[in-house]
């Protein structure tokens, strides 16, 4: 059975079969073209139901966003590129910690739903953007001096918590499926 990707004319990369196994994902990637490879922007796993491990994609020289939405078997993220702006790993519910995300350029991060995660420290990372709407977490993780924007709907972190922060940080509790529209 062969896993297939679409590819749009220059930038974006899909892969187009949600039940293909860890096995034939990651021998699809090891085998694109580089040329290929030094122009994807996008890459889009979202669904790959039986993704396992993401593949290192660290010469993904140009890539700038990685969506691996409801993956659910992920448990591991291979090697990331440095150039990654937005990482979105919202549903992975088997996905228990995040890699060191500090050497990478990640403005914006995803983790919304329900899935193993139980602290994350984000320091010492750049990113602006933060969701964790639907995160069983009780506590407001360390957050980077650069944070803008947090969104934590239906977690069970309380207002108290984030009363600190300084008012520039724009905090949104709405809803998870409320509004999906900036991710």
């Amino acid at each position: 059975m062969s896993t297939s990707f679409w590819i749009d004319e220059h930038t974006t990369l899909r892969l187009n079969k949600t039940l293909a196994s860890n096995e034939e994902i990651q021998e699809a990637v090891r085998s694109l073209p580089e040329d290929l490879i030094q122009r994807i922007q996008i890459l889009i796993f979202d669904g790959a139901l039986l993704l396992q491990q993401l593949p290192n994609i660290s010469n993904f020289c140009h890539l700038q966003k990685l969506s691996l939405r409801k993956c659910h078997d992920l448990t591991h993220l291979g090697g990331l590129p440095h150039t990654l702006k937005t990482l979105d790993l919202s549903y992975c519910i088997q996905l228990c910690d995040l890699p060191d995300l500090s050497s990478l350029s990640i403005e914006r991060l995803a983790l919304e739903g329900d899935n193993e995660i139980e602290s994350i420290n984000l320091a010492s990372t750049r990113i602006k953007e933060l969701n964790i709407r639907g995160l069983r977490i009780s506590s407001l993780p360390i957050l980077p001096s650069t944070i803008e924007r947090l969104y934590l709907g239906k977690t069970h972190i309380s207002a108290s918590q984030v009363q600190h922060l300084s008012s520039r940080i724009h905090v949104d509790w709405s809803d998870p499926d409320s509004s999906r529209a900036n991710w």
